[in-house]
């Protein structure tokens, strides 16, 4: 019996963190349904990079606050 052959899956993009800061500048000013347009996109993935880098700050602010300690 031979192996059934599935096409491979597409890479997932991987994007620069300045690409990042960028885009999300542009949601900020535009608007994330425009801001992801103009960046080629999907909505979805710049609140996820937003939700992200707020999470990050959070946990950067609380190490800071306990070094101080």
């Amino acid at each position: 019996m031979k192996k059934e052959q599935f096409p491979a899956r597409s890479a997932y993009k991987r994007y620069t963190a300045q690409f990042k800061e960028q885009a999300l500048e542009r949601a900020g000013r535009d608007g994330y349904p425009q801001g992801g347009a103009g960046f080629g996109l999907a909505e979805a993935t710049l609140y996820a990079w937003q939700a992200k880098r707020r999470r990050n700050s959070r946990n950067c602010q609380s190490e800071v606050h306990h070094d101080q300690n």
